[in-house]
C-alpha cells in the first residue's frame, strides 16, 4: 500500500504496441513523482518459476497500474487470427487480471497513438471491466502537458491512499510469528494452501490481534514467497480455490539451512527445551563431568541439586531460552532444599535425635524432589553437545545482521549516515556482512557479496533504471540469479 513517503506504480504495455511512449511516461513520471516508484518490465522471471504467480505477486505490491493501449494493442500475433489479448498466456492480459482481482489496485487505462478504448465484447471475460474504466489519454500533440495533469492526478491519489492507510490498519511482515508458522507447517500435509496455513490455530493463535485484519491472509502467504527457500518449500502452484495459492514442501525432511536457522528439539533433551541451534547430540558416551553431576546431586542428598541444571545452562551459551529455563530451574531446586531443611530444623527430635513429625516428614519429601530434579537434569544433558565448526561465528554473524536491519527499520537516517551495508567505505563495527544494494556499486558488490561480475552489473544496470529497489523479491524479478546465490543474496542485502 502507498504511503506518504512512496507509491508504486506499474506501467503494463506491450512492446509491439507503444514501446516508445511507454519509455516516455516512465521518464515522465520519474522526474515528477519524486517520492514514488515506477516500474516496468516484470518479465524477466525466474527459471522455474509460475509466471502467473511470479506476476500476481509483483503487482499486489504496487498501488496504481497504467494500462497503456496502442493503436495495436488488440492486434493478433503475427501469422495468427487469435488477439494476444485472448491468449491464457498473455503477460499483459495477466497483469490486467491481477490488477483488477487486487483490492487496494488502482488501474488506469491509458491511451496513446490516438488509441480508442476496447469494447467489453473485445476482451476476455477475466479482463471486460477494463472498459469500464475511465481512461487517461496521452496525446503526442501535448504531451508534457498531459503527463503534468497524470502526475497531479497520481500524486493525489498517493496522498489519498496514504490517509486511508493510516485510518485502516494492515498488517505487516514484523507481525508474522515465524515460530507458529514453522510449527504449523511440521504439522500440514505435503501439499497445502495458503490459507490451510494461515487458519491452522497454532497460527491463529498467535496472531489474533491481526487475524482478522483485511490483508491477513495475503501477508501469509507473502511471507511464504519469500521465505519459501528457508521454509522448505517449492514454488507455488497457482490458486484454484478461494483458499489461496497451492504449497508443495520440498521434501518430507527439513531444509539443509534449518540446523543453522532454528532451534530444534535435539535427541535426549526434555520435551519443549530446545537445544543450541549450532549443537549435535554425541550419542552412546557420557563424559566424566556427566557422572559428576549426577553423583553430586544423589551423594549430597539434595543439597547440590541446583548445580546440574546451572552446568547444563553453561554448555548452551547461545540458547538464551533454554538457559533462562535452566536458571529458574535451579532457584526452584534450591528454593525447595532450602524450605526442606527449614522443614527438618524446626521439627521436633525424639530421644536419638532424630526428627520427626508432618514438617520433618514434607521436609525430606522436598529434599527428595530436589535430588530427583537434579538427576534427572544431569541425565537428560549428560551428553556432550559438539559445536560445529564455524557455526557459532555464523550465528553472530546472523544476530549482527539482524540487529542492523532492525536499526534500518527505526532510523533509516541512522542507518545511512553509520554506512550500514557499505563494506566498501571504512568503518570501526561490522554489521554482519549486509550490503546496501541500493548503494554498492559492481565492483563493491562483487568483492563483498556472492555475485559475479555480470551479475552485480546487471544489479546496477536494473538500479540505474528504476531507481531504489524496495526489497529482494524486486531484485530477483528483474535479475536472473542461480538459486544458491539468491538464498545469499536474500540473507544478506538491505536496502538504504
Amino acid at each position: 500500500m502507498g504511503n506518504e513517503t512512496e507509491q508504486r506504480i506499474f506501467i503494463s504495455y506491450r512492446r509491439s504496441d507503444c514501446q516508445s511512449q511507454a519509455n516516455g511516461l516512465h521518464d515522465g513520471l520519474r522526474h515528477r513523482l519524486d517520492r514514488s516508484k515506477i516500474f516496468m518490465d516484470i518479465d524477466s522471471i525466474p527459471p522455474g518459476a509460475d509466471f502467473e504467480e511470479h506476476i500476481r505477486q509483483e503487482i499486489e505490491q504496487c498501488d496504481v497500474v497504467l494500462v497503456l493501449i496502442g493503436d495495436e494493442w488488440l492486434d493478433p500475433r503475427p501469422g495468427t487470427e487469435t488477439r494476444r489479448i485472448a491468449e491464457p498466456n498473455d503477460f499483459v492480459r495477466l497483469e490486467i487480471e491481477s490488477s483488477l482481482k487486487s483490492e487496494h489496485v488502482r488501474v488506469i487505462p491509458v491511451l496513446v497513438e490516438g488509441a480508442q478504448m476496447p469494447h467489453a465484447d473485445e476482451l476476455p471475460g477475466s479482463v471486460q471491466r477494463l472498459a469500464r474504466l475511465h481512461a487517461f489519454e496521452l496525446s503526442d500533440s501535448r504531451w508534457t502537458a498531459d503527463i503534468e495533469r497524470l502526475s497531479i492526478q497520481l500524486r493525489e491519489f498517493g496522498a489519498t491512499q496514504a490517509r486511508t492507510a493510516k485510518s485502516q490498519p494492515t498488517m505487516t511482515f514484523s507481525d508474522v510469528d515465524d515460530d507458529a508458522l514453522r510449527y504449523a507447517l511440521e504439522h500440514l500435509p505435503a501439499i497445502f494452501r495458503t490459507k490451510d496455513l494461515s487458519e491452522h490455530p497454532a497460527v491463529l493463535a498467535t496472531h489474533m490481534e491481526v487475524s482478522q485484519l483485511s490483508n491477513y491472509h495475503t501477508i501469509i502467504g507473502r511471507y511464504l514467497m519469500q521465505n519459501r527457500d528457508r521454509l522448505g518449500l517449492t514454488q507455488p502452484g497457482r490458486p484454484v480455490d478461494n483458499r489461496g495459492s497451492v504449497w508443495t514442501k520440498a521434501s518430507s525432511q527439513a531444509p539443509p539451512s534449518r540446523l543453522l536457522a532454528q532451534p530444534n528439539q535435539m535427541p535426549g533433551t526434555a520435551a519443549g527445551v530446545h537445544a543450541h541451534p549450532h549443537a549435535v547430540s554425541a550419542r552412546g558416551r557420557t563424559p566424566v563431568v556427566g557422572w559428576i553431576m549426577i553423583a553430586l546431586a544423589v551423594l549430597s542428598a539434595g543439597m547440590l541439586c541446583f548445580v546440574p541444571p546451572l552446568w547444563a545452562a553453561s554448555r548452551r551459551k547461545y540458547d538464551r531460552r533454554f538457559r533462562r529455563r535452566m536458571f529458574i530451574l535451579a532457584g526452584a531446586l534450591a528454593s525447595l532444599m532450602v524450605i526442606g531443611f527449614a522443614l527438618l530444623a524446626s521439627s521436633p527430635t525424639d530421644d536419638s535425635g532424630t526428627s520427626t513429625g508432618t514438617a520433618s516428614d514434607v521436609g525430606v519429601g522436598l529434599y527428595l524432589v530436589a535430588m530427583a530434579g537434579g538427576v534427572i537434569v544431569a541425565i537428560l544433558y549428560r551428553n556432550p553437545a559438539d559445536e560445529i565448526p564455524g557455526a557459532a561465528a555464523e550465528f553472530s554473524r546472523r544476530q549482527l545482521r539482524q540487529r542492523y536491519r532492525n536499526l534500518v527499520e527505526m532510523d533509516r537516517s541512522l542507518a545511512s549516515s553509520m554506512m550500514v551495508g557499505r563494506p566498501d567505505l571504512p568503518r570501526d563495527y561490522s554489521d554482519g556482512g549486509l550490503l546496501d544494494l541500493n548503494n554498492l556499486s559492481a565492483s563493491a558488490l562483487e568483492t563483498h557479496g556472492p555475485l559475479e561480475r555480470h551479475e552485480a552489473e546487471q544489479i546496477v544496470e536494473v538500479r540505474s533504471s528504476l531507481g531504489r529497489f524496495s526489497d529482494i523479491n524486486e531484485v530477483l524479478a528483474y535479475v536472473d540469479l542461480p538459486d544458491s546465490t539468491a538464498s545469499r543474496l536474500r540473507d544478506a542485502a538491505v536496502f538504504l
